[in-house]
């Protein structure tokens, strides 16, 4: 059930760089969108990498109360993903890139979240690379499949729902992880 469930934390990771990924005009940019979605895909994993490093470093000290912390940091993660939902879902969180440094800010920003499961999931006993791999497989699908959409009522409301969803798994996530998961 834990594998289950850490997969599908990375999968809803992976989908908050759809909503960056839809801003990218392909026909304008032509082959760079290419480089660019797999910018998007290796920041969100250097960024889960850099979490996990300082996670390795400093999480010994939480030990005693890694139940708490998993809870308290997956339950507020959900509540940021539930939030962004309703910008996402009025269409106010869509963005429009020519350049990739723009591109890569917005990636970061949507990356602070992997950022954080990089800090828990030291936790957790997986491998570290098995992990980025997963998460950049996905990350990739992700902005590959918001760089094919055009940013239509359809395509945002997936991209909120997305987060929605993901908020979900999220709340529950925090209490399977940090109570029943670990120990």
């Amino acid at each position: 059930m834990l594998d289950f469930t850490v997969i599908a934390i990375l999968f809803f990771l992976a989908a908050q760089l759809f909503t960056v990924a839809i801003g990218i005009d392909f026909k304008q940019l032509g082959g760079k969108a290419i480089l660019f979605v797999f910018g998007l895909a290796i920041g969100q994993v250097f960024l889960f990498w850099i979490g996990y490093g300082l996670g390795s470093l400093f999480m010994h000290l939480m030990e005693g109360f890694k139940s708490f912390v998993i809870f308290a940091a997956l339950f507020l993660i959900a509540i940021r993903m539930l939030m962004e939902s309703f910008p996402v879902w009025k269409g106010e969180r869509t963005y429009s890139f020519d350049s990739f440094r723009m591109i890569q800010f917005a990636g970061l920003a949507q990356g602070i979240n992997t950022f954080l499961m990089g800090l828990l999931f030291v936790f957790l006993p997986f491998e570290k690379y098995w992990l980025m791999t997963i998460l950049f497989i996905f990350t990739l699908i992700f902005s590959l499949a918001g760089l094919l959409v055009k940013p239509t009522k359809n395509s945002i409301t997936f991209a909120a729902l997305m987060f929605v969803l993901g908020g979900i798994l999220m709340t529950f996530s925090s209490i399977y992880i940090g109570f029943f998961a670990i120990e």
